[in-house]
């Protein structure tokens, strides 16, 4: 989504060698690790996509809402339309999200060996950016880019949309955490993640990504896979709750 398209539509390269790694599982067509849950506390939210509004596609009411967020991302780090997506959606159902106190916003649409995953803070406005691997299945040349996205089992792909920050736990990687998908299948800009928690399609660290590495990071089933040096900070902030947003900038 562009700044100019923004939530109106919502409404509802470089070749290079990149390893495969099954980042959820190891083994199977999808993940079989259920994991142990870790004993911490987790704010109760809903996941209900239809319990999710969708702005409003008219520029004078964008605006009113991004009025509120002008501390947000002070040095321009992340993708600038998919912010205001991210803002827009989180300001209109804001008394829902039970995790207020950071977002996420991912853009897939850059090579896996760039920034592409941003936490927001929503206090201070301050960003912390970081690399992110996205499932093979997206990326069937290996090229680093991920070029399509699935919401289907099996598909091994990354998958578009909103989500929520679930509950933490130890499973084939340690300190992993669930994702509640709540852009439901038919959502406009190919936006469809609503089977994520049934695909074990996580956060999780992985010793394949690297926020230091600018080649092609390895890639997971699908998860949302992170440098093992910053996950646990980056999921503590997240779990309960908070907003998520990957798209394609």
């Amino acid at each position: 989504m562009s700044t100019t398209s923004g939530l109106r539509a919502i409404g509802a390269g470089l070749l290079v060698t990149s390893t495969w790694a099954l980042g959820c599982s190891g083994a199977g067509p999808e993940p079989v690790d259920q994991g142990e849950p870790v004993a911490r506390q987790s704010a109760a939210y809903t996941s209900d996509p239809s319990q999710f509004t969708l702005p409003a596609p008219d520029t004078a009411s964008r605006t009113a809402i991004l009025s509120k967020y002008t501390n947000i991302d002070p040095q321009g780090q992340v993708t600038r339309g998919l912010l205001e997506d991210a803002l827009e959606f989180y300001d209109i159902n804001k008394a829902i999200i039970a995790n207020q106190a950071f977002i996420v916003v991912v853009d897939f649409s850059l090579f896996s060996g760039n920034i592409r995953f941003w936490l927001v803070d929503m206090s201070s406005g301050q960003v912390d950016p970081h690399m992110v691997a996205h499932g093979a299945g997206s990326d069937p040349g290996g090229t680093g880019t991920a070029t399509i996205f699935s919401n289907t089992s099996g598909s091994h792909m990354s998958s578009l949309g909103f989500y929520l920050g679930g509950e933490i736990y130890d499973g084939t990687h340690v300190h992993s955490m669930r994702l509640d998908g709540i852009s439901a299948d038919g959502s406009p800009n190919n936006m469809a993640n609503t089977n994520v928690r049934s695909r074990l399609v996580v956060m999780h660290e992985a010793s394949y990504v690297s926020d230091t590495n600018t080649g092609a990071q390895g890639m997971s089933d699908g998860c949302l896979a992170l440098d093992p040096g910053i996950e646990v900070g980056v999921v503590d902030k997240l779990t309960g709750g908070a907003l998520i947003y990957a798209e394609t900038g």
